[in-house]
């Protein structure tokens, strides 16, 4: 089998479940995070805003989303690869401004 046989055959799926491991990766921390903040008696130094956290899951939740989409090759991998990649990014920027 060569390269482009392959690609052809399974990259859309391993970059969909990959995608999906990785936003449903973060999208668990970010509920456990919710629900620390709310439910528990531990003690943190720094707390994102609930606001942030609902953010974050919605981008999470589009990101899973994107990635089944993906495996099931209903969409062009590359293109919404890239795409949640941005989400990511624009995830990571607004974890650090509520930090900040």
């Amino acid at each position: 089998m060569n390269v482009e046989t392959f690609l052809k055959n399974y990259a859309a799926k391993i970059i969909g479940v990959s995608m999906i491991v990785c936003n449903l990766f973060c999208f668990v921390i970010i509920v456990k995070l919710f629900y620390e903040y709310h439910f528990t008696s531990h003690l943190y130094i720094m707390m994102l805003s609930d606001t942030a956290l609902l953010v974050l899951s919605i981008l999470f939740s589009i990101g899973i989303y994107l990635g089944s989409l993906i495996f099931m090759d209903k969409v062009a991998y590359l293109k919404w690869s890239l795409i949640d990649l941005g989400l990511v990014l624009l995830a990571f920027v607004i974890f650090v401004s509520d930090i900040i």
